[in-house]
């Protein structure tokens, strides 16, 4: 608790308003162990417990709480061509990514095509529970980096294999390469795709209604050059970073035109970190 509270105060000594995520993919391990984890009810009365602890101790400082970082990793989706099995794998797969947790948030239940997909092994809400969980966002925290082609039908260059962070019914099939081109300018295997931005939070407005959403990641990560000293590494190295943070807050300007309700971005990542995937090979 001490370090966080100066964490907290030297923040707001330079005048940064700090924003708090509850879990970030540290969950004890005693709460695995004991419950398994999120799969469990069980863990509700520990992870309540927590937070009330952090909202006594931060909240008189601290007014923005994001409870889960990433249950699902990203949400952007184009239809990689336009017969109507694309658009349906399209909203197939946002229900997979993001319908799991927007749905009964808003609508009090699991979208529609997941439960055909799951049947029974899908668990049900009570009513009481139902009620509860509707309309009980405040508001949306939204990561975005990349877009990804769709199609309902095998095609060159997209996949069904399951990945990281979800697996998708039998007839999505998705990638970021369509007949050997790519879906964006890739640059480290990331494709600058604003428009998709740009296009996935007016698609959130149409669909959940206008929500207060902030843009909780956004950003770019390149290799790491181990020969170029640290003042090419902090002016010569970082344009395609530059544009990539240009064109995406472009999109968001385009996209409040269009009636959205986002009201920040938040770029990742202010330091280089430990990537879940990649350690300290790309900064």
């Amino acid at each position: 608790m001490a370090h966080y509270n100066r964490v907290i105060d030297v923040l707001l000594s330079k005048g940064v308003k700090p924003v708090v995520t509850l879990y970030h993919f540290d969950l004890p391990q005693a709460l695995l162990d004991n419950y398994g984890g999120w799969c469990s009810a069980e863990i509700i009365p520990a992870f309540s417990a927590y937070a009330e602890a952090c909202f006594v101790a931060f909240g008189d400082r601290v007014k923005i709480w994001i409870t889960v970082n990433e249950p699902t990793v990203d949400l952007a989706f184009n239809s990689g061509y336009h017969a109507p099995e694309d658009i349906e794998a399209a909203d197939t797969a946002i229900a997979f990514r993001a319908g799991w947790f927007l749905d009964p948030l808003t609508f009090g239940h699991y979208p529609e095509v997941i439960g055909k997909t799951w049947g029974e092994a899908l668990p049900s809400f009570t009513d009481e529970e139902s009620e509860l969980v509707k309309d009980s966002i405040d508001f949306l925290g939204l990561n975005f980096y990349t877009g990804l082609y769709v199609s309902g039908k095998p095609v060159n260059d997209l996949s069904n294999t399951p990945a990281f962070p979800v697996t998708f019914p039998s007839n999505v099939y998705i990638g970021d390469f369509r007949d050997q081109i790519p879906i964006g300018k890739l640059e480290q295997d990331l494709g600058f795709i604003p428009k998709s931005l740009e296009s996935v939070v007016l698609m959130l407005k149409t669909k959940y209604g206008n929500i207060v959403t902030y843009i909780t990641e956004n950003g770019y990560a390149e290799l790491r050059n181990p020969e170029l000293s640290l003042e090419e590494k902090l002016h010569c190295q970082d344009d395609a970073r530059i544009q990539y943070i240009r064109e995406h807050l472009r999109a968001v300007v385009s996209a409040l035109k269009g009636g959205v309700n986002v009201q920040g971005l938040f770029v990742w990542s202010l330091l280089n970190n430990f990537e879940w995937l990649w350690g300290y090979q790309y900064q």
